[in-house]
């Protein structure tokens, strides 16, 4: 194991360094095996008074072990030689590594110094791209300048200084608050305004709409003197401002308690159709339809929608809650007589489930589930006296 360790090409200098360690830990091993290539001898020598003949596979056996750690020797020597002159070419291949990375941040530094010329906000899905590339090639460059200060500690080099990557990339941070919210804000009212209404996810168009609308105001204090980009940075956010007033809309018809019965209920409120996959198939059509003006009358109804969906959540999950238990008879040391196994958890989530149920079935929301609450009660307090009848015998 430990030759056949020896023999894999380091082919960097991290591997290197490993395979130094490595190395290092041999003298160890070797005296250990020593000691037992020593008794083993020790042993043959008991064999050879007694003029035992060996096999001729244990015969070679032998004194392969025998030389086992001269060997092992021999391929540490060959193998720092070869150590040596690797460290030697890693060092001159990172080296050429720095100088062409150094010419590459030369170049970002000169595009990052100029990118104060996009300020047409009719071209921002191009900005965007362009700026996520270089966001992109900023992070890769931290990421290699990391990578070159650990290597040169494994090479006993001092380290360089890469504070120009964390400066550039502080200096760019404004051009990616404002450029990449601004095209991530167009593509998401593009998507949102045109993709099935019954798609679109009110909680994450929430907060990507919060993020984006704190980045771009970040961004516009950080361009206060420039007043062209400030300009596009609080054109953006105007934009998202107006849309912002429609996402409890939003919420409110994505309401995953909504039914039949709910948009009956609605169409009724608001006197025409509201429904989706008829009058309400995209974003637009809510516009269309002017539902901003019937929004309290919307929300009152998903409210209860949302109140009734959660009493059928909880009974569901009741019910699933009973799918594992189950009663096992089991018997009793050796009386001859069967006790119940399991019974104090059954009665505790039959106490929980009774207490629940008797909950919800004063709840002003119950009239859509009251038969079935009925029915489950009823069952809970059956399952409760027959557990306590079983138990008494």
């Amino acid at each position: 194991e430990v030759h056949a360790r020896l023999k894999v090409k380091a082919v960097t200098i991290e591997e290197v360094a490993e395979l130094e360690e490595f190395i290092g830990e041999i003298p160890r091993q070797t005296e250990e095996i020593r000691k037992v290539i020593e008794e083993m001898l020790a042993q043959f020598e008991v064999l050879d008074e007694f003029n035992f003949q060996l096999p001729d596979q244990q015969f070679s056996d032998k004194w392969d072990a025998y030389g086992w750690p001269r060997k092992i020797e021999d391929t540490v020597e060959d193998v720092l030689k070869q150590i040596e002159k690797d460290r030697n070419s890693y060092q001159d291949e990172m080296r050429n590594e720095q100088a062409a990375f150094d010419r590459e941040l030369d170049d970002l530094e000169l595009v990052i110094a100029d990118f104060g010329k996009h300020q047409d906000i009719q071209e921002i899905e191009s900005i965007g791209k362009e700026v996520r590339a270089r966001s992109k090639a900023l992070k890769e460059h931290a990421a290699l300048a990391k990578k070159f200060q650990s290597r040169e500690i494994l090479f006993g080099l001092e380290q360089t200084d890469y504070d120009r990557v964390q400066r550039l990339a502080k200096e760019f941070e404004r051009y990616e608050q404002l450029w990449m919210s601004a095209d991530d804000w167009y593509k998401w009212n593009k998507s949102w305004m045109e993709d099935p209404f019954e798609t679109l996810q009110p909680a994450q168009m929430e907060t990507d709409l919060s993020e984006a609308i704190r980045n771009v105001f970040k961004a516009s204090k950080a361009f206060a003197e420039v007043p062209e980009i400030k300009a596009v940075a609080d054109e953006v956010k105007a934009q998202m401002e107006k849309f912002k007033p429609i996402m409890p809309l939003v919420t409110a018809l994505r309401n995953p308690g909504l039914r039949e019965r709910h948009w009956d209920k609605l169409s009724q409120d608001c006197n025409f159709e509201v429904r989706p996959g008829g009058s309400l198939n995209t974003l637009t059509d809510v516009y269309r339809l002017d539902l901003k003006e019937k929004e309290e009358v919307i929300v009152k109804v998903c409210e209860s929608a949302g109140k009734e969906y959660a009493i059928e959540a909880a009974l569901d999950k009741m019910w699933r809650e009973w799918e594992p238990m189950s009663f096992e008879i089991v018997p009793y040391r050796e009386t001859g007589t069967f006790v119940l196994k399991g019974a104090d958890e059954i009665q505790q989530q039959l106490d929980d489930h009774i207490v629940m149920t008797q909950a919800m079935s004063f709840s002003p929301f119950k009239k859509p589930h009251e038969q079935r609450l009925e029915e489950w009660g009823a069952k809970l307090n059956l399952m409760s006296e027959i557990i306590d009848q079983w138990l008494a015998c």
